[in-house]
């Protein structure tokens, strides 16, 4: 059951250029085969104020925190820089894999997810797509899965004609449900067990594809989640 709706928010920070060049100073880690690209260390770690003021910001899209008290386990909160796998940009290893972030093994405590994206100049068609679990994978098929995501998200070498192969046969799995473009200084939002993906690692530019990525989980609270209100409504 989704419990959160997807928002999308443009012209989310009143300053984005500052947060653009704050991006710019920090150390960004090589991924661990989870995720493509690099992403820094968690904010909270770096400038817990700016971390807190995000996740009131966020949240403020869907709670009136002035009468509502929302509690979470956990949240992470991190800039995260994507280089393209290829030059062609309709290369099918320029476009992530179909996931949720409730089952990855880094956050799969995920309620609620988010990306804000950052860059000014950029293809716009490199945005996210959301999509419904339509067939059935045997444990074989997700291993195979897996184990060609990691190896190409940690730099190694795959073979092109059979990570097409795998890859294809996942995506047939799933159907598009909805998508949106990445536009500067656009926030979405999106519950953490919908299924999801980066559409495009290319920017279009020299540019590498900027973003600030979030994570909260698991989510306690006093009220309904926002969509149980609206199921709960008679009409």
């Amino acid at each position: 059951m989704l419990n959160f709706p997807i928002v999308c928010v443009d012209g989310f920070f009143k300053y984005p250029e500052l947060i653009v060049e704050w991006s710019e100073e920090l150390e960004y880690n090589k991924s661990t085969g989870y995720w493509p690209g690099v992403r820094t260390s968690p904010l909270k770690n770096i400038n817990q104020d700016f971390n807190d003021s995000f996740i009131k910001k966020l949240l403020s899209s869907v709670y009136n925190l002035n009468f509502e008290y929302i509690l979470w386990e956990s949240s992470s909160l991190h800039f995260h820089k994507h280089i393209p796998f290829n030059d062609d940009k309709n290369d099918i290893r320029n476009r992530s894999w179909i996931h949720r972030d409730d089952a990855d093994d880094v956050y799969n405590n995920t309620s609620l997810a988010a990306i804000v994206y950052l860059n000014k100049n950029i293809d716009s068609n490199s945005g996210i797509s959301f999509f419904e679990h339509i067939g059935v994978a045997t444990q074989e098929q997700w291993d195979k899965e897996t184990d060609m995501k990691h190896k190409l998200y940690t730099g190694n070498k795959v073979n092109i004609e059979e990570y097409k192969k795998i890859k294809i046969e996942h995506e047939s799995r799933f159907i598009e449900t909805a998508s949106f473009k990445n536009f500067y200084n656009r926030m979405i939002m999106f519950p953490g067990n919908l299924y999801h993906r980066i559409d495009n690692f290319c920017t279009g530019t020299d540019e590498q594809r900027l973003s600030l990525n979030f994570w909260m989980g698991p989510i306690t609270e006093t009220n309904a989640y926002p969509l149980e209100r609206i199921y709960n409504c008679n009409l």
